[in-house]
């Protein structure tokens, strides 16, 4: 249920606000979600990228939202197996947060990664 009413979501927004919005990187990022804890690694990675993307056009590299972007991509990627290419996501995303480790989605991403300090 959640899927379609994301779905039906993002189908207006991709209609309103066009592709490079930030509302829409978030849709993005909550079907990956979604996808991700159903165990569809695959599918979870193309939105993944997706919201990836669009946070660097729209913010650039060093900002909260690109790091949890990067986390999640990361996460999604050694689920797959992928662990050199979750690493260097994992990695990104870390050196992101500790830039702005004051906001709870930094504080997060660190603390789920405390073994690369």
């Amino acid at each position: 249920m959640a899927l379609k009413n994301y779905k039906k979501a993002l189908d207006i927004r991709l209609r309103l606000l066009a592709e490079r919005h930030p509302i829409v990187a978030d849709t993005y990022n909550n079907m990956g979600t979604s996808f991700y804890g159903k165990g569809r690694y695959c599918i979870a990675l193309v939105l993944f990228t997706r919201a990836l993307k669009i946070r660097i056009l729209i913010f650039g590299e060093e900002n909260p939202f690109v790091a949890d972007s990067y986390n999640n991509k990361g996460k999604c990627l050694k689920a797959l197996g992928r662990d050199a290419e979750a690493d260097e996501c994992l990695k990104k995303a870390f050196l992101i947060a500790r830039v702005f480790p004051k906001t709870a989605m930094c504080q997060r991403i660190l603390d789920e990664n405390q073994d690369m300090k």
